[in-house]
């Protein structure tokens, strides 16, 4: 076989896979699977990502983004680990998930109950909803992120999930000084 470019999913791109194809000689041009059907997003002004830019939509906001941390990640887990028990989701945080940030979840219709914990007490478990899906622009969970290529290019870790360590929110400094699409630079309040 004489492979002239491979084109590939998302899910495939990574450095090693840069490096050995640049090795190889060959082309590697990876690709994000419905791209025309999805927005991308970055702190930065889409202007500087060049023709890509009108696939950007907003900015987000890193305030709103840091107030609703802990409810992101309570839905990943969720996402991530489902069906999962108020008290699995505790032991992953180190802390005590409150009744009101699963009702809150549940009142958006992201998460539903599942089946009981075949556990002592056989307490409700959590999973996602169809709402999760088109929320998200999903069509079945296997559209996550593969967890296993999140973790291989460092931005998620199992191992730390289930030591409690979960990811930090974006940093203030993410607010402070941004430049607006058109090159403007301005102080984030």
């Amino acid at each position: 076989m004489n492979v002239a470019a491979l084109h590939v999913d998302g899910g495939g791109a990574s450095d090693i896979v840069f490096a050995v194809m640049h090795l190889l000689g060959l082309s590697f041009e990876p690709r994000i699977p419905r791209l025309s059907d999805r927005k991308l997003y970055a702190f930065e002004p889409k202007a500087r990502y060049g023709t890509l830019a009108p696939l950007f939509g907003h900015r987000p906001d890193a305030g709103l983004i840091r107030t609703h941390w802990e409810d992101a990640q309570v839905l990943m887990c969720i996402g991530y680990f489902q069906p999962i028990t108020r008290a699995e989701l505790s032991s992953f945080f180190g802390k005590e998930i409150s009744r009101d940030l699963i009702g809150h979840l549940r009142g958006a219709k992201l998460i539903a109950s599942g089946p009981r914990s075949p556990t002592p007490g056989a307490p409700y478990t959590y999973v996602t909803t169809k709402e999760f899906l088109l929320e998200f622009g999903f069509d079945t969970l296997r559209d996550l992120p593969d967890f296993e290529a999140l973790e291989d290019a460092g931005l998620l870790s199992k191992d730390k999930l289930l030591a409690g360590e979960i990811l930090l929110p974006p940093s203030d400094e993410d607010d402070k000084e941004q430049t607006d699409d058109d090159g403007s630079e301005h102080a984030r309040a």
